[in-house]
Formats: structure tokens, C-alpha cells, sequence
């Protein structure tokens, strides 16, 4: 088995690459050796850009990013999106971790939940087919 590092492994694209849902069908840990290639000089010798979408917080690394390439997207109560790096977020420390502080909502970007009622928006027939699958009562858990 050979290892994968820059030594053996290039980046094979130039400029900008753009991707939506960058980790939808990779391990985590995929997806950050892929974004370290992109980091490495050596690995990434015509300096490609990699951006991305993506919604696995664990990838929130202060290792693998700097605070100027992470990037979020709020949207407000009208559906209008604002976008805003990290680094112009006043209060986050060097030693913040990334993720924790996305996931308590400190940096924004959280999505806006309203009241849901699952069974009744459904008439029924998603409680009743989660109900023949596992025999649970989702009634009860809602």
C-alpha cells in the first residue's frame, strides 16, 4: 500500500474549482486530506483554489483553516443571504475552537427553525410508516 502524501500525490487542476456539498459523499477525513493537498505548495504547485459548500461543522478546524477561508451564510426572516468570513467576527480567539463555537451559535450561520409539526404536516403517514419500521410512537418523542 502506498501512502498518500505531496511527495507523490499533486493537485491535477488549475485556477478556481468550485464545489457545492463538498463532503456529501466523503469521509470527513477525505475531505480534509483533500483540502491539506490544496494547502500544500508542493502538493498544489499551479496554486489552485479550492471553494466550498459544506455543512459537516467537524471540518471547522483552526487547523486545517485560517479565519479569513471560512465563510458563512446567513439567511434573515425575508430569505435574503448574507455572507461574512470568520475573521470579521469580532471576540473569536486564536485558541476558539471553530466548531464549538458554529454549533453554539457564536459565529451566526445557524438556520432559523420554526414551530413543526411533523405528523399532522404529513397527515399522519410519516408517523405511521416510522412506526412500522421500528415500532416507536413518534407522537410521543415530538
Amino acid at each position: 500500500m502506498q501512502s498518500v502524501s505531496p511527495k507523490n500525490v499533486k493537485v491535477p487542476v488549475t485556477g478556481k474549482n468550485v464545489i457545492d456539498e463538498f463532503s456529501a459523499s466523503m469521509h470527513p477525513l477525505m475531505v480534509k486530506a483533500l483540502v491539506a493537498l490544496f494547502q500544500n505548495p508542493e502538493a498544489n504547485p499551479g496554486n489552485a483554489q479550492l471553494v466550498f459548500a459544506l455543512h459537516d461543522a467537524t471540518l471547522l478546524n483552526r487547523g486545517l483553516f485560517r479565519r479569513d477561508q471560512v465563510w458563512f451564510a446567513e439567511k434573515d426572516t425575508y430569505g435574503a443571504t448574507d455572507l461574512y468570513s470568520l475573521q470579521d467576527i469580532q471576540g473569536v480567539r486564536a485558541n476558539d475552537s471553530y466548531e464549538k463555537g458554529y454549533l453554539q451559535g457564536r459565529y451566526g450561520g445557524i438556520p432559523l427553525f420554526s414551530e413543526f409539526d411533523f405528523p399532522k404536516a404529513c397527515d399522519g403517514e410519516a408517523e405511521r410508516t416510522w412506526q412500522e419500521a421500528d415500532g416507536s410512537d413518534l407522537s410521543k418523542s415530538v
